[in-house]
């Protein structure tokens, strides 16, 4: 997407893997070196607060999986 649009695309470790992130370069594509997914509410409070330092006053899109849920 970050390729494609030009928009800047802020990922977390586990949607791509530190190997993969530094063989792209496309200059809108950022990675966390933390995981986003299954996080506590204040994990993502911080990577929201991390990325409007770096785009204040611009709109934010997220997107994420559901929860794993638990198996029975």
């Amino acid at each position: 997407m970050a390729a494609a649009t030009g928009v800047f695309v802020w990922c977390g470790a586990d949607a791509i893997s530190e190997l993969d992130y530094a063989s792209r370069k496309y200059p809108g594509l950022s990675r966390f070196n933390y995981e986003l997914t299954d996080n506590e509410a204040d994990v993502m409070a911080d990577a929201l607060e991390t990325i409007g330092e770096h785009h204040p006053g611009e709109t934010v899109w997220i997107e994420r999986m559901q929860p794993k849920q638990a198996q029975a």
